[in-house]
C-alpha cells in the first residue's frame, strides 16, 4: 500500500544527520545571528553613517546595548533590537585608555565565568570609569585605589588586566572568537543556546554541552599537570568506550573493572610520556649564542594558587656568563599564555632601557612566539600585547624571538617558579 507524504517538523529537520535529521539551519536562530552582526557594527563602528543615524534617532544619549526599544519603533529598529541579548552575553571590553568603560556596568574583566564587577556600587562612585583606577598615564594600576572599594576577587581580577602605555583606545571585542571579532557561526550557536529547549534539537549529550560549561572546563584543564591530564583523558576514553559497548553490544562491565582498566592504561601512558620527556630533555639543551650576540631566556609561571604570576629572565653572553637576570611578581588572574606575553613585554622594555643589541630571545610559549612573529590582527587583550611587543622588537637593535622547549630555558623557568634570581 502506497504511503502519502510523511510530514516532519522543521525542528526535527534541523537535527544533525547522525540524529536522523538533515542539519538544516534553524531559521529563527540564524536570522538572530545575522541581526546580531548588524547590532555589533552599531557598537564597533560608531563613526559609520548607519550607526550615527540610528544613534541620533533611537539612543542619542546612550548606546545600543543599553537602549530601550521605545515607542512605535520601525521594523528595522525592532529587528536589530532583538539581537541585544545575544550581544550582551558575548561581548566585552579590551581596556586601553579606560575612558569609555564604566566600572560597574560594562564587561571588563578577563574572566570566562563573569566579566562584570560583582562588588556593590559604592555611593558617590556611580560614574567611575576604568581610567580612574590608573596611574602614570595609564601604564599601571593604582593598587591602593583598587583594594579600597572592591571585593578581593574583583581587585585581583582588575590588576590582572594588561595595560598599554601607547595610549590605545578601548575596544569592544567578541568573546567567542579567536581574534575578538564578530563571528556569525559562534553567534548562531549562542542563539541556539539562548532559545533553549523549545527547539527540541535532539542532540546527544556530548553535542549539547553549553558554551559556559566548555569555557569552565577549558579553564580547569589549564591548571592540571601532565599526570592529572593523562588520567582524565584515559578515564573519559574508558567511559565513552563503556557507553558504546552498552549501546552496540548490550554488555556492561562493573565499576571496579572499568576503574581498574583505566588505571592500568594510565600507568602505560605515564611510562610512555615519561620516556618521551626524557628523550626530549636529552636532545634539547641550552646552546651558546654566536660571538657578539646575547641570548635571553624568558619564562613565566602561575603562583599563589592562581592569583599571581611570577616572571623571570636570564641574559648570557657567548661564553655562557650571566650578564643580566631578573624576576618579579604581578598580582592578578592570568592564563599561562597571558603571563608569558606580559613577561616578554617587560623584558623587552628592560633590554631597550639598557641599550642592549644583538639579542636572541627564547621563549617556550609557542602561541606567544607565533602571535608576535605573525602580523595578523587580533583584537583581544593578547593581541594588544602582541602588537606592543612587535613594536618593541622592531624598535630594538637586532632583536630576534624564537621558540624553544622548556628544557632549553631551565634557568629562566627556575627563576620564575622560585621568584629568586
Amino acid at each position: 500500500m502506497a504511503r502519502g507524504i510523511i510530514w516532519q517538523s522543521w525542528n526535527r529537520l534541523c537535527r544533525r544527520k547522525e540524529d536522523s535529521g538533515l542539519r538544516f539551519r534553524n531559521i529563527h536562530c540564524f536570522n538572530l545571528a545575522l541581526l546580531g552582526k548588524l547590532g555589533w557594527k552599531l557598537m564597533a563602528e560608531l563613526h559609520s553613517l548607519v550607526a550615527r543615524i540610528l544613534k541620533a534617532r533611537y539612543f542619542p544619549s546612550g548606546d545600543f546595548l543599553n537602549a530601550h526599544l521605545g515607542h512605535k519603533p520601525s521594523f528595522v529598529r525592532w529587528s536589530i533590537h532583538n539581537s541585544q541579548e545575544l550581544i550582551k552575553r558575548s561581548c566585552g571590553w579590551r581596556i586601553g585608555m579606560g575612558n569609555m568603560v564604566n566600572i560597574w556596568n560594562d564587561a571588563l574583566l578577563i574572566d570566562d565565568n563573569n566579566r562584570f564587577i560583582e562588588t556593590q556600587v559604592v555611593k558617590g562612585l556611580e560614574t567611575m570609569h576604568v581610567y580612574d583606577l590608573m596611574v602614570d598615564n595609564g601604564s599601571r594600576w593604582d593598587a591602593q585605589m583598587i583594594d579600597s572599594p572592591f571585593q578581593n576577587r574583583n581587585a585581583i581580577a582588575i590588576q590582572g588586566i594588561p595595560l598599554s602605555s601607547r595610549g590605545v583606545g578601548d575596544k569592544l571585542i567578541w568573546h567567542f572568537s579567536k581574534d575578538g571579532r564578530f563571528n556569525v557561526k559562534f553567534a548562531y550557536r549562542l542563539a541556539m543556546e539562548i532559545c533553549g529547549p523549545d527547539l527540541e534539537l535532539g542532540l546527544n549529550i556530548h553535542n549539547n554541552i553549553s558554551m559556559e560549561f566548555c569555557q569552565w572546563f577549558s579553564n580547569h584543564i589549564v591548571g592540571l599537570d601532565d599526570d592529572q591530564l593523562a588520567r582524565m583523558v584515559v578515564t573519559m576514553w574508558f567511559l565513552l568506550n563503556q557507553r558504546n559497548s552498552r549501546i552496540w553490544n548490550g554488555s556492561m562491565a562493573g565499576v571496579q573493572s572499568v576503574v581498574q582498566q583505566g588505571l592500568e592504561a594510565w600507568k602505560c601512558v605515564r611510562q610512555i610520556v615519561q620516556h618521551s620527556v626524557n628523550v626530549q630533555r636529552q636532545s634539547q639543551k641550552w646552546e651558546k649564542p654566536p660571538v657578539g650576540f646575547l641570548k635571553c631566556n624568558i619564562d613565566a609561571d602561575i603562583l599563589d594558587q592562581g592569583v599571581a604570576m611570577g616572571a623571570g629572565f636570564v641574559i648570557r653572553n657567548n661564553e655562557g656568563a650571566v650578564v643580566y637576570c631578573g624576576c618579579w611578581k604581578i598580582r592578578g588572574y592570568f592564563s599561562p599564555t597571558l603571563a608569558e606575553a606580559l613577561c616578554l613585554k617587560n623584558v623587552l622594555q628592560f633590554m631597550i632601557s639598557q641599550g642592549l643589541s644583538n639579542v636572541r630571545m627564547e621563549l617556550d610559549a609557542k602561541i606567544v612566539v607565533d602571535g608576535i612573529n605573525d602580523n595578523g590582527i587580533n583584537d583581544f587583550e593578547m593581541g594588544m600585547i602582541f602588537e606592543y611587543c612587535r613594536g618593541l622588537i622592531n624598535q630594538g637593535n637586532n632583536f630576534d624571538l624564537y621558540h624553544v622547549r622548556r628544557s632549553a630555558s631551565a634557568s629562566a623557568t627556575l627563576s620564575a617558579k622560585s621568584f629568586v634570581c
